[in-house]
């Protein structure tokens, strides 16, 4: 799925990498200051249709479609 994340555009791919998890891969095509090119976790909970909430202190990514 193309999205835009804080005005950069990234593929989100949520898919088993091998593990018994699924987990979620974000691929941005620049450079994400925070993020850098890529973005994978296991620990993450889809929120709603627009947003992740990621981790162990509850970080918020939020996108556009």
């Amino acid at each position: 799925m193309r999205v835009k994340i804080d005005n950069i555009y990234a593929n989100i791919k949520f898919r088993y990498m091998g593990t018994f998890s699924e987990r979620i891969q974000i691929i941005f095509e620049e450079t994400h200051p925070i993020y850098g090119e890529e973005f994978i976790t296991k620990y993450y909970t889809l929120t709603n249709e627009n947003s992740i909430i990621w981790g162990y202190d509850n970080r918020e990514i939020k996108w556009q479609v």
